[in-house]
């Protein structure tokens, strides 16, 4: 997922109550009276954690992300982008070191009275809940997760939300804006946010054949005037039931991924009826699979797969009709396929790729060959996300000017 997404998540999670664990008992001074006590409210403001605590939830479910900062070429992106920092025990040991700065150098959790231990256990946890949530998102989508690297390097993948899905920046963001403080740089950022999110969903989809966003794009604007309106009228009442409006959002944030996980379900078995009836040209299919479509939860993007070739295509839950439909041949035989490979390009896009395709192109002084995932670069003419030419000479070498930084893996 965007790290909007992870961000907000993260967010709600400590706001819905995890950041008021710590402070069940009342943070103590030197001279063991309570923050209760204190009648300096900038002082009580400073000894509470529970700001402290949020901020370590939102880098938590960012945390795993950290790989991408690291990640010099193309390649090395693909091969290590959610690879170790995204696995079972990579986001334990982020959970584990995150809290350890919070410790030293925050002055609200730092004061508070509870035993050094006690504190590190308890945000040791909320990390943990935070970096889970990363991996639990990641997962959902069609990229996938390698959860069991350097043991195995099989993806897995939930296929039920897109990457980037404004139903969850409404569903989560609404009720985090409600019961946000006011401050010029909380505003202007909220602010740049807001705009960010609003021109994506106003121009995202509007070439497209079918427009994905013609349902979101309405209600976006309508709920928003709504959320804007609310904060500005009641701001003070809102701030009484902060933590159930953050609560009910969860609820709802969960009820969408369980309407999404069914839809999922029920489109896969619409697969089946989409083959029978000619549309995909394939008599016993190697792999069905379906991606959703950002936007709308009731369009997906339909995967069919034989031996030499792929089906995609679009189609609808609520009609029958199906759109954008191709067949397109792998071209994963023969010279060269064995050449491409043989080169380190070669495997770390077919280590990547769930549905390659090769494309062959002749040149006056060799070859030059375009690999790419049909997942994110269905037309041979572009050159996208996991998409790559590899260049030969007339004898098939892989020409050296051309070969791209190779990262290392340990699955060479």
């Amino acid at each position: 997922m965007d790290n909007i997404t992870h961000s907000l998540l993260g967010a709600a999670l400590s706001q819905a109550g995890l950041n008021q664990v710590l402070v069940l008992g009342k943070s103590s001074g030197a001279n063991g009276q309570g923050a209760a006590a204190n009648s300096n409210p900038v002082e009580a403001a400073i000894s509470d954690p529970r700001g402290a605590i949020t901020t370590m939830m939102i880098l938590a479910a960012n945390l795993p992300d950290l790989d991408v900062a690291t990640l010099p070429a193309p390649l090395y992106y693909l091969e290590h982008h959610r690879g170790y920092t995204h696995t079972f025990w990579g986001i334990a040991v982020l959970a584990l070191l995150l809290p350890l700065p919070f410790l030293k150098w925050n002055r609200a959790i730092r004061s508070h009275h509870a035993p050094v231990w006690r504190k590190y256990l308890y945000l040791a946890g909320m990390s943990l809940v935070g970096t889970a949530s990363h991996l639990f998102l990641d997962f959902a989508n069609s990229y996938g997760v390698r959860p069991f690297r350097p043991f195995s390097q099989r993806w897995l993948y939930g296929d039920f939300i897109p990457i980037i899905d404004p139903w969850i920046y409404l569903i989560l963001g609404s009720s985090l804006f409600l019961i946000g403080a006011h401050g010029k740089w909380r505003d202007l950022l909220w602010a740049g946010g807001i705009a960010a999110a609003s021109l994506a969903v106003l121009f995202y989809g509007r070439t497209s054949p079918i427009d994905p966003l013609y349902v979101v794009r309405t209600l976006w604007f309508v709920v928003l005037s709504a959320i804007l309106a609310a904060r500005w009228m009641a701001k003070q009442r809102l701030r009484g039931i902060a933590q159930g409006l953050v609560l009910c959002s969860l609820l709802l944030f969960c009820g969408y991924y369980l309407l999404c996980w069914q839809l999922h379900r029920t489109a896969v078995s619409r697969v089946g009826s989409v083959i029978a009836a000619g549309d995909c040209r394939m008599a016993n299919p190697l792999r069905i699979s379906v991606t959703p479509v950002a936007g709308t939860p009731f369009r997906w993007t339909f995967f069919v797969e034989s031996a030499d070739q792929y089906c995609r295509g679009q189609f609808n839950l609520t009609g029958s009709a199906v759109s954008d439909r191709y067949t397109i041949s792998k071209n994963l035989t023969g010279l060269p396929y064995q050449r491409v490979a043989a080169t380190c390009a070669g495997k770390v896009i077919l280590r990547f790729a769930r549905f390659p395709v090769l494309n062959l192109v002749k040149r006056p002084d060799g070859y030059a060959v375009n690999l790419r995932d049909l997942r994110f670069t269905p037309l041979p003419q572009r050159i996208g996300f996991a998409s790559i030419s590899i260049y030969f000479d007339k004898q098939w070498r892989e020409r050296p000017d051309s070969e791209p930084v190779c990262p290392w893996s340990e699955a060479f």
